[in-house]
């Protein structure tokens, strides 16, 4: 279709929904922050579609005139399809039809957005401690340990027979239809063949011949305790992490899964993922996967392809072990097939990049991510003193932006994400899902393995000072580090993950019991006030515009007793007359997290 000569953005849009009666009809306005707005009133499901200024944060899509995110309101398992179609037929409408130089208007009038800004303006003054506050909750939580409630920084020590008792009162809560009823199974193995610069997981390349074996034994006797506790009860998922599950070799993962399947009750329609390097997955390991293991989902982590990033990675992958990786998973049947991807490693161009996402959709598979490199402080690259420049910067987002448009032509979709990676909902990983929702229970093997009792805890296989020493020298000690996780806990988590993307209100009713702004009624007035969100309909909409501006606000929502541990643990290192927010935006956008930490 032709394209209007319009002056403004709120215009433009406006006569392009109506003119392509794009899953509509829509309304389209300008919200208090100055952000066009679009909504499809009657489309089910529905889309509310968000424009702002070009910047050099993230978004679903880039055009010449503006950046746009979009919410799927209204979208449950019966309109996944519906919604990822709709989110392609948008995109690729928005990016045919955008002229460039389309500009961003003012709510209605000069003087409208003068008193909005005026209001808002007012707002941040009004509660510019608060805001403070949880500017230096988010920056810590950037530079320590990311995922609330921050268990590794924050936790207090719990022995192995105090959890144990905490997973029994999680039991009876889930027998009185108290508590969800599901549960993963999630196995840490920490082992590397080389520890890649880039990676900040919990991981060690230094190890002996009889280390592994040790460190399975003792697996085998968590693996029995806590079986004693579930007795019987479901597993939905079971997942394999690390380091790289697939240094095992074939009789070591023969033992793992046997282990797992003999103790605990996995039936057969439950999701098994597990992770590998595609140097280690060869024919014999991937015939174990698929027949013993039950594996229904296999992501191999492929990362780079250009030998000279791979140099500088310290990764040793080719084309033709990934090839084999993928049709030896065709070959034994395992249903979802995922690759990784990562965009803007050190020394990766913007070429070789594209040619690895080709390659990688050659493959045609089920899923397939692409994960943008951040130079987390604790990494090897980071330790070394490296930094990501600007145009570093601009390169990664250019190559993040291209490969997304790029999957959405060959299939690959995510209804209401920033990221493009699915070919249908039976790719996703449900264990992740259901914990990001507070849907489940976690139990967690190995060290440093993060799980969940339902009400009681989070907690975390402690790793100690040395992660090394601890998987090996002291394999057969078993200490843990623990986080409250109560009702009012398992609230307060929902939010501070959810705010920044949005959500359902009856979905958070039925988890809860109660309305989101009753949680935290202070900092629900305040995200209101400041327009970052709004409520339309059943759906909390956002209005964030960058990752650094959720990191900055979503501190206002951490519970009490989690409060209370940063209390004991941050609380000295707080200064008012440090700019936290003007931090957090450097670090996501420059990513110097060694230098701002060690600062």
């Amino acid at each position: 279709m032709s394209t209007p000569a319009v002056s403004t953005l709120l215009t433009w849009l406006r006569d392009l929904l109506q003119g392509a009666r794009a899953d509509g009809p829509w309304e389209v306005e300008v919200n208090r922050r100055g952000r066009v707005v679009a909504r499809a009133t009657s489309a089910e499901p529905q889309l509310v579609v968000t424009a702002r200024p070009v910047d050099d944060s993230k978004s679903w899509l880039a055009t010449p005139s503006a950046l746009w995110n979009v919410d799927v309101v209204a979208a449950d398992d019966a309109t996944q399809d519906a919604a990822r179609q709709s989110l392609r037929r948008l995109r690729e409408l928005l990016s045919s039809s955008d002229p460039g130089g389309l500009t961003h208007p003012m709510p209605t009038s000069e003087s409208r957005y003068l008193e909005h800004s005026t209001r808002i303006a007012a707002a941040q003054a009004r509660h510019e401690d608060a805001l403070h506050w949880a500017s230096f909750l988010g920056y810590m939580a950037l530079t320590t340990q990311d995922l609330y409630p921050h268990i590794g920084v924050l936790g207090e020590p719990m022995t192995e027979a105090e959890l144990l008792a905490a997973w029994r009162r999680t039991m009876a809560s889930i027998r009185a239809g108290t508590s969800p009823s599901t549960i993963g199974l999630y196995v840490h193995i920490p082992f590397c063949a080389t520890e890649c610069t880039f990676c900040y997981c919990g991981k060690t390349d230094r190890f002996g011949k009889g280390d592994v074996d040790a460190y399975l034994d003792r697996l085998d006797a968590d693996l029995e305790s806590f079986a004693e506790v579930v007795d019987g009860h479901p597993i939905a998922t079971v997942y394999f992490g690390g380091g790289t599950p697939s240094i095992l070799k074939p009789n070591q993962l023969e033992r793992i899964f046997n282990a797992i399947y003999q103790r605990f009750h996995v039936p057969a329609d439950a999701q098994v993922v597990f992770e590998g390097n595609p140097d280690s997955l060869n024919d014999k390991k991937l015939r174990v996967l698929a027949t013993v293991g039950r594996v229904t989902r296999l992501t191999i982590g492929v990362q780079t392809l250009d030998p000279e990033t791979q140099r500088i990675a310290r990764r040793f992958n080719t084309h033709a072990h990934v090839t084999a990786a993928v049709e030896g998973a065709r070959r034994y049947q395992i249903p979802v097939v995922n690759i990784d991807l990562m965009a803007g490693l050190p020394g990766q161009s913007e070429a070789s990049f594209r040619d690895d996402v080709t390659f990688a959709i050659g493959l045609e598979p089920d899923a397939l991510h692409i994960n943008a490199f951040v130079n987390q402080g604790w990494s090897l690259f980071a330790k070394a003193g490296g930094t990501v420049s600007a145009e570093d910067r601009a390169r990664r987002d250019a190559m993040s932006a291209w490969a997304t448009a790029e999957l959405s032509k060959h299939g690959y979709g995510a209804p209401g994400t920033t990221r493009a990676s699915f070919k249908s909902a039976a790719a996703r990983n449900e264990q992740l899902d259901q914990l990001e929702q507070g849907d489940a229970s976690l139990l967690a093997f190995g060290v440093p393995a993060t799980g969940h009792a339902h009400g009681q805890v989070h907690y975390q296989a402690d790793a100690g000072s040395d992660l090394s020493r601890t998987v090996t020298t002291d394999v057969t000690k078993r200490r843990y580090i623990a986080v409250s996780a109560s009702p009012a806990e398992q609230r307060a988590r929902y939010l501070v993950h959810n705010i920044g993307s949005g959500f359902s209100l009856a979905a958070f009713e039925q988890k809860f019991g109660c309305r989101p702004e009753t949680v935290r009624p202070d900092a629900w007035r305040v995200v209101i006030e400041l327009g970052l969100i709004e409520v339309v309909g059943d759906r909390v909409v956002s209005h964030f515009a960058s990752r650094a501006e959720v990191l900055a606000v979503r501190g206002l929502f951490y519970g009490d007793e989690v409060l209370e541990r940063v209390a004991a643990t941050w609380k000295a290192r707080y200064s008012r007359a440090t700019d936290y927010a003007k931090r957090i935006k450097q670090l996501v956008n420059d990513d110097h997290v060694a230098r701002a930490a060690a600062g």
